[in-house]
Formats: C-alpha cells, structure tokens, sequence
C-alpha cells in the first residue's frame, strides 16, 4: 500500500473521529477498550549516538524502526541509503551541524518524557477502536528533522516531527 493511500486512511480515521466527537451526544465510554500507546523515542535513539559508534549502532536502531528508520535517513535527512557507502560520512555531517544540535537540545528541553502526549495518543486512539474495532494502532514514533516535516506517515507509523511544536519563541 502506498504512502498517499495510507495518509488518506488515517486522515479518513481522524476526520471521523472529529466529527463523531463534534456532535451534541453522550461521550462514548472507552474505559473497557485495552490500549495503551507508547511513544518511541527514535530522537533519543539517534542522540545517543556519536561517530566512534555508528557503524556498530545503527544496525540495532534500523532494526527496531524498520520502515520509519530508511524513512528518516534517505527522505527527511537525505543522507542516503544505509546502503550507500557514504552513508556514515552524510549521517556524521548532519548530526554534527551546530544548527542540528541546537534544535536537538531545544527537542531536549522542551520534552524530556512525553507522559501526557501518550495519554491523549491513548485515548485518541481508544476512539479509534471503538468506532473501528478492527483497526490497529500504529507505531509513534518522535523524531527531530531539522524543520521539515511534522507528522509524516508510513507503514504502520505515524511519526511526531517535535522541532515542529517547540512554539513560537524557537
């Protein structure tokens, strides 16, 4: 399924939950649905990264992200594929720009833990659930891009871009 396609589903998702909750009726009680959201820190991930680790490093985190983590190095970082032999020399270069980690430790700062987000995400997505039982969760997964994207969705993710909501005086 491509990306346009899973964006309308979820975009399909979200406006029903929109208007189902605009409405003049009882809340609908979702106490009774099990879920429960956890965010995934890829921003810490990387963070704790440093170029004497790369190589041995990135293997794990490729891993653990999947689709989001090819995602985030060729199309919002553009460092290439993880195939690329130049991959580790781009990536370094990048997370090594003063303007990089200045919008990294600002990330840092502004959500050292994401407590209350995962809470609203969990009930959100209890809604979700409970006009579409079948539907399932997808990943969260915290990023920082530089300002590029903010919420960019792919195969079972929906990543949060948290350079984008550090407010108005970053």
């Amino acid at each position: 399924m491509n990306i346009i396609r899973k964006f309308q589903i979820y975009l399909f998702f979200f406006t029903a939950l929109f208007l189902t909750t605009c409405k003049n009726k009882k809340n609908v009680d979702v106490s009774n649905i099990s879920l429960d959201i956890k965010v995934e820190r890829f921003d810490k991930d990387l963070s704790s990264l440093s170029p004497t680790n790369f190589k041995d490093k990135l293997p794990a985190l490729s891993a653990k992200y999947e689709n989001f983590y090819n995602d985030y190095m060729a199309g919002m970082l553009s460092v290439g594929s993880p195939d690329d032999p130049i991959f580790i020399s781009n990536l370094n270069t990048v997370l090594n720009t003063p303007d990089y980690n200045a919008l990294k430790q600002e990330v840092a700062l502004k959500y050292p833990d994401l407590n209350e987000p995962e809470e609203q995400l969990t009930n959100a997505f209890k809604h979700v659930k409970y006009y579409y039982p079948n539907q399932k969760a997808p990943k969260i997964i915290t990023f920082f891009s530089g300002i590029a994207i903010q919420v960019p969705i792919g195969d079972n993710y929906i990543g949060i871009g948290l350079d984008m909501f550090l407010g108005a005086d970053s």
